[in-house]
């Protein structure tokens, strides 16, 4: 993956930098020191480094290369990551040869605190030459939520102005599909006519929810 060689930043980050002064679980350090091989801050992503405004709250983007010791990292490994860097980072896993990116939308505070409000996105293991992110947008912090974007795909179904808005929109629509698909596999199996009019009753309840937030608009 390629980005102008202006953003190149490259410094290798020493691991212990991310716990040795934060009170975090035993098992998240464990799985920070097992997983993670080796970590470098390989672009800044910023007004300094590309002619993009920085507005808002979202002054730089951080590109992360992770070398793994597996093909797999926690969450919370990740999280820890994020809450040691005031700005939005973007994850380049490596393993084995390939590469995914992965990504979670993170706000920043007026103050500089992290707030991460989503899951964490990714796109699947490749060889990285297959791999692109393409910077688009008249900000940094657009240039942002378009990486999000991009790396999250089909998993942000809404496309408004609003990013939090539509992870969110998103985040309840795919709630909603498990829970008919649950619902209709125990109509399906259940003998019983009562609890199998109940079941078919609260499918078409959670599909008129869904309906609803197909045709839901931001401002309602």
């Amino acid at each position: 993956m390629k980005f102008p060689d202006s953003t190149y930043f490259n410094r290798k980050l020493p691991k212990q930098r991310f716990y040795e002064n934060l009170t975090i679980s035993a098992a998240t350090k464990k799985s920070f020191v097992d997983q993670i091989k080796s970590i470098y801050w390989e672009n800044k992503i910023s007004a300094d480094t590309i002619n993009i405004a920085a507005e808002n709250k979202v002054t730089e983007i951080e590109i992360f290369r992770i070398n793994l010791n597996q093909d797999t990292i926690d969450e919370s490994v990740l999280r820890l990551l994020d809450k040691g860097i005031p700005y939005p980072i973007i994850f380049i896993l490596q393993y084995n040869g390939k590469s995914k990116l992965c990504v979670a939308y993170k706000e920043i505070s007026s103050t500089g605190e992290c707030h991460i409000v989503s899951q964490y996105y990714h796109t699947e293991w490749d060889l990285e030459s297959n791999i692109e992110l393409e910077i688009s947008g008249l900000s940094i912090e657009s240039v942002y939520h378009g990486f999000i974007r991009q790396i999250a795909g089909d998993r942000i179904s809404e496309n408004s102005s609003n990013i939090k808005y539509d992870i969110e929109i998103s985040k309840q629509k795919d709630k909603l599909v498990i829970e008919i698909e649950r619902a209709e596999k125990m109509a399906w199996k259940e003998k019983q006519p009562k609890k199998k009019f109940e079941l078919a009753d609260r499918i078409k309840k959670l599909k008129r929810q869904l309906e609803s937030l197909e045709h839901q608009k931001i401002g309602g």
